[in-house]
Protein backbone atom coordinates (compact mmCIF):
# COMPACT_ATOMS: atom_id res chain seq x y z
CA UNK A 1 0.00 0.00 0.00
CA UNK A 2 1.37 3.58 -0.68
CA UNK A 3 2.23 5.81 1.81
CA UNK A 4 1.39 9.14 0.44
CA UNK A 5 -2.11 10.21 -1.16
CA UNK A 6 -3.21 13.91 -0.06
CA UNK A 7 -0.78 14.09 2.97
CA UNK A 8 2.35 15.36 3.26
CA UNK A 9 5.67 13.80 4.70
CA UNK A 10 4.93 15.26 8.26
CA UNK A 11 1.73 13.66 8.37
CA UNK A 12 -0.53 16.44 7.87
CA UNK A 13 -3.74 14.93 6.29
CA UNK A 14 -5.09 17.49 3.57
CA UNK A 15 -8.32 15.40 3.61
CA UNK A 16 -9.84 13.35 5.57
CA UNK A 17 -9.63 10.58 3.81
CA UNK A 18 -5.55 10.77 4.33
CA UNK A 19 -3.86 8.89 6.20
CA UNK A 20 0.41 7.37 6.87
CA UNK A 21 1.36 3.67 7.69
CA UNK A 22 3.65 3.73 10.30
CA UNK A 23 3.94 -0.27 10.44
CA UNK A 24 2.24 -3.62 9.81
CA UNK A 25 4.18 -5.89 11.28
CA UNK A 26 4.15 -9.75 11.47
CA UNK A 27 5.40 -11.98 14.45
CA UNK A 28 5.87 -15.59 13.58
CA UNK A 29 6.12 -18.06 16.48
CA UNK A 30 9.74 -18.09 16.98
CA UNK A 31 10.13 -14.40 16.90
CA UNK A 32 11.02 -13.01 13.51
CA UNK A 33 9.12 -10.34 12.19
CA UNK A 34 8.44 -8.68 9.05
CA UNK A 35 6.91 -5.37 7.94
CA UNK A 36 4.78 -5.91 5.33
CA UNK A 37 2.71 -2.51 5.14
CA UNK A 38 4.05 -2.59 1.12
CA UNK A 39 2.38 -6.24 0.76
CA UNK A 40 -1.05 -4.91 2.20
CA UNK A 41 -3.44 -4.19 -0.45
CA UNK A 42 -6.20 -2.79 2.27
CA UNK A 43 -7.31 -3.91 5.65
CA UNK A 44 -10.03 -2.83 7.81
CA UNK A 45 -10.70 -2.46 12.10
CA UNK A 46 -13.77 -3.44 13.35
CA UNK A 47 -15.43 -2.22 16.61
CA UNK A 48 -18.97 -2.90 18.55
CA UNK A 49 -20.98 -2.08 21.26
CA UNK A 50 -21.91 -5.45 21.46
CA UNK A 51 -18.64 -6.88 21.18
CA UNK A 52 -15.82 -6.85 23.83
CA UNK A 53 -13.25 -7.27 21.13
CA UNK A 54 -12.07 -5.47 17.95
CA UNK A 55 -10.75 -7.15 14.61
CA UNK A 56 -8.82 -6.82 12.09
CA UNK A 57 -9.23 -8.19 8.22
CA UNK A 58 -5.72 -7.82 6.14
CA UNK A 59 -6.01 -8.70 1.98
CA UNK A 60 -2.11 -9.85 1.59
CA UNK A 61 -0.93 -9.34 -2.16
CA UNK A 62 2.97 -11.31 -1.83
CA UNK A 63 5.35 -11.33 -4.03
CA UNK A 64 8.39 -12.23 -1.77
CA UNK A 65 6.88 -15.41 -1.10
CA UNK A 66 6.55 -14.40 2.56
CA UNK A 67 4.49 -17.76 3.38
CA UNK A 68 8.12 -19.52 3.20
CA UNK A 69 10.52 -16.99 3.88
CA UNK A 70 9.24 -15.70 7.22
CA UNK A 71 7.54 -18.46 7.35
CA UNK A 72 3.92 -18.56 8.79
CA UNK A 73 3.08 -21.12 11.50
CA UNK A 74 -0.67 -20.29 12.18
CA UNK A 75 0.77 -18.61 15.37
CA UNK A 76 1.21 -15.23 14.30
CA UNK A 77 0.71 -11.95 15.90
CA UNK A 78 0.15 -8.73 13.95
CA UNK A 79 1.09 -5.20 14.62
CA UNK A 80 -1.23 -2.15 13.44
CA UNK A 81 0.05 1.12 13.51
CA UNK A 82 -1.49 4.27 12.04
CA UNK A 83 -1.25 8.00 12.27
CA UNK A 84 -1.66 11.56 10.85
CA UNK A 85 -2.33 15.66 11.93
CA UNK A 86 -6.36 16.29 11.02
CA UNK A 87 -5.48 19.21 8.86
CA UNK A 88 -3.26 21.83 9.59
CA UNK A 89 -4.21 22.49 13.04
CA UNK A 90 -6.21 19.46 13.85
CA UNK A 91 -5.27 16.96 16.33
CA UNK A 92 -3.11 13.97 15.97
CA UNK A 93 -4.77 10.24 15.10
CA UNK A 94 -3.22 7.54 15.77
CA UNK A 95 -4.09 4.00 15.56
CA UNK A 96 -1.44 1.46 17.34
CA UNK A 97 -2.84 -1.87 18.20
CA UNK A 98 -1.78 -5.27 18.36
CA UNK A 99 -3.60 -8.76 16.98
CA UNK A 100 -3.43 -12.38 17.13
CA UNK A 101 -4.53 -13.74 13.59
CA UNK A 102 -7.23 -16.32 14.26
CA UNK A 103 -7.96 -17.22 10.26
CA UNK A 104 -6.01 -17.35 7.29
CA UNK A 105 -9.97 -17.94 5.44
CA UNK A 106 -8.60 -16.57 1.86
CA UNK A 107 -5.47 -18.02 -0.29
CA UNK A 108 -5.25 -18.18 -4.44
CA UNK A 109 -2.99 -17.25 -7.16
CA UNK A 110 -3.99 -14.85 -9.79
CA UNK A 111 -2.88 -14.91 -13.54
CA UNK A 112 -0.16 -12.37 -12.68
CA UNK A 113 2.90 -14.56 -12.30
CA UNK A 114 5.12 -14.99 -9.12
CA UNK A 115 2.13 -13.61 -7.04
CA UNK A 116 0.12 -15.23 -4.65
CA UNK A 117 -2.89 -13.39 -2.52
CA UNK A 118 -4.51 -14.55 0.89
CA UNK A 119 -6.15 -12.77 3.71
CA UNK A 120 -5.25 -12.45 7.38
CA UNK A 121 -8.05 -12.24 10.51
CA UNK A 122 -7.17 -11.44 14.05
CA UNK A 123 -8.90 -10.65 17.67
CA UNK A 124 -7.38 -8.54 19.90
CA UNK A 125 -4.94 -10.44 22.67
CA UNK A 126 -7.43 -10.86 25.41
CA UNK A 127 -9.86 -12.70 23.02
CA UNK A 128 -7.46 -14.90 21.35
CA UNK A 129 -6.40 -16.15 25.47
CA UNK A 130 -9.96 -16.14 26.75
CA UNK A 131 -10.48 -19.55 24.82
CA UNK A 132 -7.04 -21.30 26.68
CA UNK A 133 -8.51 -20.50 29.75
CA UNK A 134 -11.76 -21.35 32.18
CA UNK A 135 -12.90 -19.74 35.45
CA UNK A 136 -15.06 -21.19 38.25
CA UNK A 137 -15.66 -19.90 41.61
CA UNK A 138 -18.37 -18.46 43.81
CA UNK A 139 -19.15 -14.78 43.60
CA UNK A 140 -20.82 -12.13 45.54
CA UNK A 141 -21.33 -8.23 45.63
CA UNK A 142 -22.73 -5.78 42.70
CA UNK A 143 -22.60 -7.65 39.16
CA UNK A 144 -20.42 -5.03 37.56
CA UNK A 145 -17.74 -5.62 39.89
CA UNK A 146 -17.63 -9.40 38.93
CA UNK A 147 -16.95 -7.94 35.66
CA UNK A 148 -13.69 -6.01 36.54
CA UNK A 149 -12.64 -8.67 38.52
CA UNK A 150 -13.27 -11.30 35.69
CA UNK A 151 -11.14 -8.81 33.50
CA UNK A 152 -8.03 -8.05 35.82
CA UNK A 153 -7.69 -11.70 36.74
CA UNK A 154 -7.92 -13.28 33.38
CA UNK A 155 -6.31 -11.24 31.48
CA UNK A 156 -4.35 -8.11 33.39
CA UNK A 157 -7.17 -5.39 31.13
CA UNK A 158 -8.53 -2.66 33.50
CA UNK A 159 -12.22 -1.64 32.36
CA UNK A 160 -13.33 1.99 31.70
CA UNK A 161 -16.48 1.82 34.10
CA UNK A 162 -19.50 4.48 33.22
CA UNK A 163 -22.50 3.61 35.05
CA UNK A 164 -23.57 3.39 38.47
CA UNK A 165 -24.71 -0.26 38.23
CA UNK A 166 -27.39 -1.06 41.28
CA UNK A 167 -27.55 -4.99 39.90
CA UNK A 168 -26.03 -7.24 42.72
CA UNK A 169 -25.88 -11.12 44.00
CA UNK A 170 -24.60 -13.89 45.07
CA UNK A 171 -23.68 -17.67 43.28
CA UNK A 172 -21.57 -19.82 41.43
CA UNK A 173 -20.07 -19.23 38.15
CA UNK A 174 -20.02 -22.44 36.61
CA UNK A 175 -16.78 -23.69 34.30
CA UNK A 176 -16.79 -21.82 31.56
CA UNK A 177 -14.69 -19.15 29.63
CA UNK A 178 -13.67 -15.77 31.60
CA UNK A 179 -15.56 -13.46 28.80
CA UNK A 180 -18.60 -16.11 28.41
CA UNK A 181 -18.98 -15.40 32.19
CA UNK A 182 -18.16 -11.85 31.98
CA UNK A 183 -21.06 -11.14 29.75
CA UNK A 184 -23.57 -13.50 31.79
CA UNK A 185 -22.81 -10.58 34.34
CA UNK A 186 -23.23 -7.56 31.76
CA UNK A 187 -26.62 -9.51 30.49
CA UNK A 188 -27.48 -8.98 34.28
CA UNK A 189 -26.28 -5.37 35.05
CA UNK A 190 -28.75 -2.23 34.68
CA UNK A 191 -28.36 1.22 36.61
CA UNK A 192 -30.65 2.82 38.50
CA UNK A 193 -32.82 3.34 35.60
CA UNK A 194 -32.76 -0.28 35.01
CA UNK A 195 -30.93 0.65 31.60
CA UNK A 196 -28.64 -2.26 30.20
CA UNK A 197 -24.96 -1.98 30.25
CA UNK A 198 -22.42 -2.41 27.04
CA UNK A 199 -19.14 -3.90 27.18
CA UNK A 200 -16.93 -3.34 24.03
CA UNK A 201 -13.74 -2.35 23.28
CA UNK A 202 -13.21 0.70 20.98
CA UNK A 203 -10.58 1.30 18.89
CA UNK A 204 -8.00 2.93 21.09
CA UNK A 205 -7.74 0.09 22.51
CA UNK A 206 -9.77 0.84 25.62
CA UNK A 207 -12.54 -2.22 27.05
CA UNK A 208 -16.03 -0.12 28.16
CA UNK A 209 -18.16 -1.00 30.44
CA UNK A 210 -21.19 2.09 30.32
CA UNK A 211 -24.61 1.85 30.71
CA UNK A 212 -27.27 3.27 28.32
CA UNK A 213 -28.04 5.98 30.42
CA UNK A 214 -24.44 7.41 30.34
CA UNK A 215 -24.41 7.45 26.35
CA UNK A 216 -27.64 8.40 25.77
CA UNK A 217 -26.55 11.51 28.03
CA UNK A 218 -23.32 12.35 26.24
CA UNK A 219 -22.73 15.10 25.13
CA UNK A 220 -23.06 15.23 21.16
CA UNK A 221 -19.09 13.82 19.35
CA UNK A 222 -20.12 16.22 16.16
CA UNK A 223 -22.75 16.66 13.51
CA UNK A 224 -22.97 14.60 9.70
CA UNK A 225 -24.73 16.29 7.23
CA UNK A 226 -26.43 14.30 4.01
CA UNK A 227 -24.89 16.92 1.37
CA UNK A 228 -23.56 16.67 -2.01
CA UNK A 229 -22.27 19.81 -2.71
CA UNK A 230 -18.47 21.05 -2.68
CA UNK A 231 -18.45 24.82 -1.94
CA UNK A 232 -15.25 25.35 -0.66
CA UNK A 233 -11.57 25.71 -1.94
CA UNK A 234 -9.66 22.32 -1.91
CA UNK A 235 -6.93 21.37 0.46
CA UNK A 236 -8.15 24.54 2.60
CA UNK A 237 -9.65 24.43 6.67
CA UNK A 238 -12.97 24.65 5.29
CA UNK A 239 -12.74 21.92 2.63
CA UNK A 240 -11.11 19.41 5.53
CA UNK A 241 -13.98 20.12 8.29
CA UNK A 242 -16.33 20.27 5.33
CA UNK A 243 -15.84 16.78 4.13
CA UNK A 244 -15.01 15.34 7.23
CA UNK A 245 -18.83 16.24 8.35
CA UNK A 246 -20.25 15.04 5.12
CA UNK A 247 -22.41 11.92 4.79
CA UNK A 248 -20.86 10.16 2.07
CA UNK A 249 -23.07 6.83 1.72
CA UNK A 250 -26.37 5.81 3.66
CA UNK A 251 -28.61 3.18 3.77
CA UNK A 252 -31.65 3.03 6.46
CA UNK A 253 -34.28 0.96 8.06
CA UNK A 254 -36.90 2.49 9.41
CA UNK A 255 -38.14 0.51 11.78
CA UNK A 256 -41.28 2.49 12.62
CA UNK A 257 -43.73 -0.38 13.18
CA UNK A 258 -44.37 -1.98 16.43
CA UNK A 259 -44.98 -5.28 15.02
CA UNK A 260 -41.77 -7.16 15.95
CA UNK A 261 -40.79 -4.66 19.44
CA UNK A 262 -43.99 -5.65 20.71
CA UNK A 263 -43.62 -9.54 20.18
CA UNK A 264 -40.33 -8.85 22.87
CA UNK A 265 -42.14 -7.10 25.38
CA UNK A 266 -41.06 -3.55 24.59
CA UNK A 267 -44.51 -2.40 25.43
CA UNK A 268 -46.25 -4.42 27.39
CA UNK A 269 -45.80 -7.88 29.47
CA UNK A 270 -46.33 -10.67 32.13
CA UNK A 271 -43.89 -11.69 34.32
CA UNK A 272 -43.89 -14.84 36.38
CA UNK A 273 -41.80 -15.60 39.34
CA UNK A 274 -42.08 -18.69 41.25
CA UNK A 275 -39.94 -18.88 44.29
CA UNK A 276 -39.32 -22.72 44.83
CA UNK A 277 -38.41 -21.82 48.62
CA UNK A 278 -41.26 -20.59 49.64
CA UNK A 279 -43.45 -22.80 46.98
CA UNK A 280 -45.05 -19.47 46.50
CA UNK A 281 -45.70 -17.50 42.94
CA UNK A 282 -46.05 -13.62 41.83
CA UNK A 283 -46.75 -12.05 38.89
CA UNK A 284 -45.75 -8.37 37.72
CA UNK A 285 -47.23 -6.28 34.30
CA UNK A 286 -45.15 -3.88 32.75
CA UNK A 287 -46.46 -1.28 30.53
CA UNK A 288 -44.09 1.12 28.37
CA UNK A 289 -46.22 4.30 28.84
CA UNK A 290 -45.90 4.99 32.57
CA UNK A 291 -43.42 2.79 33.27
CA UNK A 292 -40.42 2.84 30.88
CA UNK A 293 -37.11 5.43 31.95
CA UNK A 294 -37.57 8.18 28.85
CA UNK A 295 -34.95 10.16 30.70
CA UNK A 296 -32.31 7.32 29.53
CA UNK A 297 -32.75 7.62 26.11
CA UNK A 298 -31.32 10.17 22.98
CA UNK A 299 -34.42 12.27 22.63
CA UNK A 300 -36.49 11.75 26.58
CA UNK A 301 -39.80 10.94 24.20
CA UNK A 302 -41.93 8.27 24.07
CA UNK A 303 -41.93 6.04 20.53
CA UNK A 304 -45.51 5.66 20.98
CA UNK A 305 -45.83 9.23 20.73
CA UNK A 306 -46.32 11.21 17.55
CA UNK A 307 -43.88 13.23 16.21
CA UNK A 308 -44.29 16.97 16.19
CA UNK A 309 -46.27 17.96 13.07
CA UNK A 310 -44.51 19.66 10.42
CA UNK A 311 -46.09 23.14 9.03
CA UNK A 312 -44.60 23.50 5.80
CA UNK A 313 -44.99 26.42 3.42
CA UNK A 314 -46.48 26.10 -0.06
CA UNK A 315 -45.98 27.97 -3.24
CA UNK A 316 -48.90 30.21 -4.56
CA UNK A 317 -48.96 33.19 -6.21
CA UNK A 318 -45.47 33.18 -6.68
CA UNK A 319 -45.51 33.55 -1.93
CA UNK A 320 -45.61 31.43 0.85
CA UNK A 321 -48.63 30.35 3.15
CA UNK A 322 -48.18 28.29 6.11
CA UNK A 323 -50.61 25.54 5.90
CA UNK A 324 -50.70 22.91 9.26
CA UNK A 325 -51.36 19.84 9.16
CA UNK A 326 -52.62 18.10 12.27
CA UNK A 327 -51.11 15.02 13.51
CA UNK A 328 -52.85 12.04 12.99
CA UNK A 329 -54.74 10.47 15.97
CA UNK A 330 -53.26 6.89 17.40
CA UNK A 331 -55.09 3.72 16.05
CA UNK A 332 -56.95 1.46 18.22
CA UNK A 333 -53.75 -1.19 17.87
CA UNK A 334 -51.30 2.10 19.40
CA UNK A 335 -53.28 3.04 22.28
CA UNK A 336 -54.21 -0.74 23.75
CA UNK A 337 -50.46 -1.54 22.77
CA UNK A 338 -49.39 -0.66 26.24
CA UNK A 339 -52.44 -2.97 28.00
CA UNK A 340 -51.30 -5.83 25.91
CA UNK A 341 -49.73 -8.05 28.51
CA UNK A 342 -49.69 -11.14 26.89
CA UNK A 343 -47.88 -10.40 23.81
CA UNK A 344 -44.44 -11.53 25.50
CA UNK A 345 -44.09 -13.32 29.12
CA UNK A 346 -41.29 -14.16 31.02
CA UNK A 347 -40.65 -17.53 33.65
CA UNK A 348 -38.04 -16.52 36.35
CA UNK A 349 -37.49 -19.15 39.11
CA UNK A 350 -36.12 -17.49 42.48
CA UNK A 351 -35.08 -18.77 45.64
CA UNK A 352 -35.50 -16.70 48.61
CA UNK A 353 -34.09 -18.91 50.53
CA UNK A 354 -30.74 -19.47 48.82
CA UNK A 355 -28.30 -17.43 51.16
CA UNK A 356 -29.13 -15.06 53.82
CA UNK A 357 -28.89 -11.51 53.95
CA UNK A 358 -29.29 -9.02 51.61
CA UNK A 359 -27.65 -10.66 48.67
CA UNK A 360 -29.66 -13.25 47.36
CA UNK A 361 -29.40 -15.38 44.18
CA UNK A 362 -28.53 -13.87 40.40
CA UNK A 363 -32.64 -13.98 40.19
CA UNK A 364 -33.60 -11.86 42.57
CA UNK A 365 -32.20 -8.59 41.44
CA UNK A 366 -33.65 -9.51 38.23
CA UNK A 367 -37.17 -10.07 39.99
CA UNK A 368 -37.70 -7.23 41.18
CA UNK A 369 -38.23 -4.10 37.84
CA UNK A 370 -35.64 -5.02 35.84
CA UNK A 371 -36.44 -7.71 33.55
CA UNK A 372 -38.63 -6.15 31.50
CA UNK A 373 -37.35 -2.90 31.11
CA UNK A 374 -33.67 -4.74 30.05
CA UNK A 375 -36.44 -5.86 27.54
CA UNK A 376 -37.88 -2.43 26.17
CA UNK A 377 -34.35 -1.32 25.99
CA UNK A 378 -33.72 -3.87 23.36
CA UNK A 379 -36.81 -3.31 21.42
CA UNK A 380 -36.59 0.47 21.34
CA UNK A 381 -33.02 0.54 20.60
CA UNK A 382 -33.78 -0.12 16.83
CA UNK A 383 -36.33 2.58 16.38
CA UNK A 384 -34.44 4.21 13.32
CA UNK A 385 -31.07 2.11 11.83
CA UNK A 386 -28.57 3.88 9.14
CA UNK A 387 -25.45 2.82 7.73
CA UNK A 388 -23.16 5.45 6.66
CA UNK A 389 -20.33 5.83 4.90
CA UNK A 390 -17.79 8.56 6.16
CA UNK A 391 -14.50 10.15 5.26
CA UNK A 392 -12.03 8.57 7.99
CA UNK A 393 -11.75 9.57 11.74
CA UNK A 394 -9.92 7.84 14.23
CA UNK A 395 -11.52 9.34 17.43
CA UNK A 396 -15.27 8.23 16.07
CA UNK A 397 -15.85 5.38 17.91
CA UNK A 398 -18.40 2.61 18.95
CA UNK A 399 -20.59 4.26 21.83
CA UNK A 400 -20.39 7.90 20.65
CA UNK A 401 -23.12 10.37 20.49
CA UNK A 402 -23.51 11.96 17.36
CA UNK A 403 -25.99 14.05 15.61
CA UNK A 404 -27.46 13.18 11.73
CA UNK A 405 -29.00 15.90 9.58
CA UNK A 406 -30.92 15.08 6.42
CA UNK A 407 -32.40 17.36 3.88
CA UNK A 408 -35.96 17.43 3.25
CA UNK A 409 -37.21 15.22 -0.09
CA UNK A 410 -38.55 18.13 -1.41
CA UNK A 411 -37.41 21.06 -4.21
CA UNK A 412 -36.43 23.80 -1.97
CA UNK A 413 -38.30 25.97 -4.86
CA UNK A 414 -41.52 24.72 -3.95
CA UNK A 415 -42.01 25.00 -0.75
CA UNK A 416 -39.25 28.10 0.74
CA UNK A 417 -35.59 28.30 1.88
CA UNK A 418 -36.55 28.82 5.41
CA UNK A 419 -35.97 25.46 6.78
CA UNK A 420 -34.72 23.08 4.62
CA UNK A 421 -33.85 20.01 7.62
CA UNK A 422 -36.07 16.67 7.81
CA UNK A 423 -36.70 17.32 11.13
CA UNK A 424 -37.95 13.28 11.80
CA UNK A 425 -35.06 11.94 10.41
CA UNK A 426 -32.26 14.52 11.80
CA UNK A 427 -31.15 14.02 15.29
CA UNK A 428 -29.41 12.72 17.89
CA UNK A 429 -27.88 8.87 17.00
CA UNK A 430 -25.55 6.39 19.16
CA UNK A 431 -22.83 4.47 17.43
CA UNK A 432 -23.29 0.83 17.75
CA UNK A 433 -20.72 -0.15 15.41
CA UNK A 434 -17.86 1.06 13.13
CA UNK A 435 -15.55 -0.40 10.30
CA UNK A 436 -12.24 1.83 9.99
CA UNK A 437 -11.29 0.67 6.33
CA UNK A 438 -8.13 1.67 5.13
CA UNK A 439 -8.13 0.98 1.22
CA UNK A 440 -6.55 1.97 -2.56
CA UNK A 441 -4.67 4.59 0.13
CA UNK A 442 -7.93 6.11 1.42
CA UNK A 443 -9.08 5.96 4.86
CA UNK A 444 -13.57 5.91 5.18
CA UNK A 445 -15.24 4.33 7.93
CA UNK A 446 -18.79 2.58 7.43
CA UNK A 447 -21.00 3.56 10.97
CA UNK A 448 -24.43 1.76 11.98
CA UNK A 449 -26.21 4.39 14.19
CA UNK A 450 -29.49 3.60 16.42
CA UNK A 451 -31.61 5.36 17.76
CA UNK A 452 -34.34 4.71 21.24
CA UNK A 453 -36.84 7.64 20.28
CA UNK A 454 -37.96 10.23 18.26
CA UNK A 455 -37.05 13.68 18.38
CA UNK A 456 -38.70 16.37 19.71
Amino acid sequence: MSRLKNITPDGVALVPSAFLIDEIVITNKIGETADIQNLVTEFSITESLYSPSLFCSLSVKDNVNLLETLPLYGQETIRISVYRQSGENGPDQRISLEFYLTEYPVFGRPKEQHTQVYTLRGISPHAFRNSQQKISRFWKGPTSDQIVKIYQDAFGQSLNVQGAAISKGQGIINIQPPMQAADWFRRRTFDGQFAPFYLFQTIDGIINLKSHTVIANDQVYDRYIDSRDFRNDVATELDYESRRRRIVDVSSDLNLSKYFPSEKGTFASENNYLDIAQKSFSRKYYSYPGQFPLSSTLEGRSVLEPPPPFEPQILLNNSYLNQSFSAPAPTEQEEEMGANFFSYMEHIATNSSAFEGSFQNYSTSLSSDSIYRLNAFEGVFNTYVHDLVLFGDMDLKAGTKIELEFPRAVDPEQVGQDDLIDRHLSGKYIVTSAIHEFKNREYFVRIRVKRDSFPR
